[in-house]
C-alpha cells in the first residue's frame, strides 16, 4: 500500500460507489480473527446468567447485614419523626386492652405498662419501628403534654436497641422492654 495523503484517501473512498474487493477481503479477515479470539455467545450466555444470579443472591443476603440492624439512636430518631408528624389515628380506644382487636395486623400482643399515663383515650395506628410492624399510640396527659407510645415485638433485629433515655432531634425518647415487647415513649409540650 502506498502512502498517500489523507485527503487523497478520503476522495478515493467517497468516490467509489461500493467498497473495493480489497477492503471487503480485509474486513472479512478481521471479522474471522475477531470471532476466533472471542468465546462463542452460546457458551458465554449461561455463564453470564449464572454470575448475575449469584450476585443477586449474595446481594439479597448481604445487604441487610451491610445496612446493619437498627441502633438505639436510629430507633429513637424514627420515634421522634413519627411523633412530630402527628398523623391522624386509625382508631380511638378507651385502653390498650382493646388495641389488638382493633388493629389485627399487629404481630404481637399489645401490652399496658405501669410506666404509661392513665385516664386518656388511646389514639392508635399502625407504624413501622426498626423495620417491623409497630403500634403508635398517642395519649394526651396533663403532666406530660402530648405523649406518643410505640410498641413492637422484641426480635433479633432489634437486639442492639438498648433500654434507657436517648435524646433525638431535640426530644428525649425513653426505651424499655416488658414481656417480649419493645416500648418507646416521647413527649412534647
Amino acid at each position: 500500500m502506498t502512502r498517500k495523503p489523507l485527503d487523497d484517501h478520503l476522495r478515493d473512498h467517497f468516490a467509489e460507489p461500493e467498497p473495493s474487493p480489497e477492503l471487503l477481503e480485509r474486513l472479512t479477515r478481521m471479522a474471522v480473527l475477531r470471532d476466533d479470539a472471542a468465546p462463542s455467545r452460546g457458551r458465554r450466555g449461561p455463564l453470564l446468567a449464572a454470575a448475575a444470579l449469584a450476585a443477586c443472591v449474595l446481594a439479597w443476603f448481604a445487604l441487610p447485614l451491610a445496612g446493619g440492624a437498627p441502633t438505639t439512636a436510629s430507633v429513637a430518631q424514627e420515634i421522634v419523626r413519627n411523633h412530630l408528624k402527628a398523623e391522624e389515628a386509625e382508631v380511638v380506644l378507651a385502653s390498650f386492652a382493646e388495641v389488638n382487636a382493633a388493629l389485627p395486623r399487629l404481630d404481637f400482643t399489645v401490652r399496658d405498662s405501669a410506666r404509661l399515663a392513665r385516664g386518656s383515650a388511646v389514639r392508635a395506628k399502625y407504624c413501622s419501628l426498626g423495620g417491623q410492624v409497630a403500634l403508635q399510640a398517642a395519649l394526651d396527659t396533663a403532666e406530660a403534654g402530648r405523649t406518643t407510645v410505640y410498641q413492637t415485638r422484641e426480635s433479633e433485629r432489634l437486639a442492639n436497641v438498648e433500654a434507657g433515655t436517648v435524646s433525638a432531634l431535640g426530644l428525649d425518647v425513653e426505651l424499655w422492654r416488658e414481656q417480649g415487647v419493645l416500648f418507646g415513649r416521647v413527649a412534647s409540650p
